[in-house]
């Protein structure tokens, strides 16, 4: 019997990277039932066709609130539950600085990483809000290093980071949890490693999957 016998859950993001390391892991340790919502499908086609019954899609966009209630809702519909929602769709600015923007391109940039890294998590949790109060279950989001150290991304990346870091849609002891985009803590070469939860979701089968985003990285 594996960890998640029985549980259902909804992965944005997940046709490729991270998001579908995370799906194809939720069906090996007995998920019921995982529905995907991403913008393009093609690269999780094979898995789709290897688990047919267990392994739904929605095509849509995280900036469209009613993608994420179609989602919730053939979840609840098809398995008879929700009990966890990933939410890590994203996108990255490249470390790109502010002195190369102009108005306009920063306008368009930041628009566009706060709609999707941003407002696509709080859709996400607002649509599953009521389904995972009703089953006891769990919000993840995949954050990023950035959120807490300077350099880990550009100076608009960075600020949506911190952002979804400092102000989950449901709080910890409800089932809320962002994790970090680093597989390892970073540590002093002198010192002991500490123990910290950043980075542990990301980590599948030991390696580090690239975080599956709307465009590419």
């Amino acid at each position: 019997m594996g960890w998640l016998e029985n549980s259902t859950a909804v992965i944005t993001g997940a046709a490729d990277g991270i998001g579908r390391a995370v799906a194809l892991r939720y069906l090996e340790e007995g998920a019921k039932g995982v529905v995907v919502l991403d913008r393009d499908l093609e690269p999780l086609s094979a898995a789709l066709d290897a688990h047919p019954d267990r392994l739904i899609a929605v095509q849509g966009d995280v900036r469209d609130y009613q993608d994420h209630v179609t989602a919730v809702e053939l979840a609840v519909q098809k398995f008879g539950t929700l009990d966890v929602l990933v939410g890590n769709a994203g996108v990255y600015d490249f470390r790109r600085p502010l002195h190369s923007y102009s108005p306009d391109t920063l306008t368009e940039t930041l628009d566009e990483i706060f709609a999707i890294n941003l407002r696509g998590n709080l859709f996400a949790a607002m649509a599953a809000r009521e389904a995972l109060i009703a089953s006891k279950g769990s919000m993840i989001f995949t954050t990023s290093v950035a959120g807490i150290h300077a350099g880990g991304g550009g100076c608009l990346y960075g600020q949506q980071t911190r952002n979804c870091r400092n102000d989950p849609p449901v709080g910890g002891r409800n089932g809320a949890r962002c994790s970090g985009k680093r597989c390892r803590p970073r540590r002093h070469p002198d010192k002991p490693a500490r123990k910290r939860g950043i980075g542990a979701a990301n980590k599948v089968d030991g390696r580090c999957a690239r975080r599956s985003g709307q465009t590419d990285r």
